[in-house]
């Protein structure tokens, strides 16, 4: 029937994927995942910072807000706007560097030979998104459970359903966050695995943290904590991976 596409055979695809391959790398790309059985690949960009010292680095950035800020807001006295300026800045200004030092691309080909290239985009976005949520889960869900518990026996409080019901809150919390933490790297790789993994670990976070924001006080702390993983939902269902492809 005249118009309709032709099967390509699995080594034409190959070959249009070798191909695709050779000229990222000579264009100074690297080939960073290739899927066994499939006619996709993920090549990178590197566009500056060298990968190892970049990879013990970036903790350290976002780390240093935390450890160092409540001891810098003390002595800064008047000036204490300032420093949680500067805190915000070097925390998302950390994040923003990972985010942006590497350009992703996902290169496919299908069934009839047509190659579809996926490039940072969304991904980048919401692999960084990911990233916020996941210390957003972890660090405060780690400090409310560190709270309770110590609470709890300084007080000599019963376990009853309310007790139990926050240390719940804040299990649900640390597994969120590090549900997400697990799937930053992954998704910023373009894995399809790491998308389901970090959408899982967001809606947790935004399940576990919404209920509490009509409390007065504690709500608005619940709302800022739910609102990168609320982001992160949006954006990882706008850059929606496509299931790998089966081997032809």
């Amino acid at each position: 029937m005249l118009g309709t596409p032709t099967q390509a055979t699995a080594e034409e695809r190959k070959a249009i994927l070798d191909q695709r391959l050779t000229a990222a790398v000579a264009a100074g790309q690297r080939v960073e995942w290739w899927g066994r059985g499939t006619f996709e690949t993920i090549v990178s960009d590197h566009r500056y910072l060298p990968e190892r010292p970049w990879g013990y680095a970036l903790p350290l950035l976002l780390l240093t807000p935390f450890v160092l800020g409540p001891s810098a807001r003390d002595l800064a006295g008047g000036l204490r706007p300032v420093v949680d300026l500067v805190v915000i800045v070097v925390f998302f200004g950390a994040i923003g560097l990972w985010a942006g030092r590497t350009r992703y691309e996902r290169i496919a080909v299908g069934d009839q030979g047509e190659v579809t290239v996926v490039g940072a985009g969304f991904v980048r976005t919401a692999a960084a998104l990911t990233l916020l949520a996941g210390l957003a889960g972890a660090i405060p869900g780690a400090a409310h459970l560190q709270g309770v518990i110590a609470a709890a026996t300084s007080r000599g409080y019963a376990y009853d359903v309310r007790l139990a019901s926050l240390l719940l809150l804040g299990f649900a919390m640390v597994l969120a966050g590090v549900v997400c933490l697990t799937a930053v790297r992954g998704l910023a790789y373009g894995q399809r695995g790491a998308w389901d993994r970090a959408l899982i670990g967001s809606v947790l976070l935004v399940l576990a943290t919404v209920p509490m924001t009509p409390i007065a006080g504690q709500g608005e702390m619940a709302a800022a904590i739910a609102f990168p993983a609320v982001l992160d939902i949006f954006v990882l269902l706008a850059a929606r991976m496509p299931d790998d492809p089966q081997p032809a």
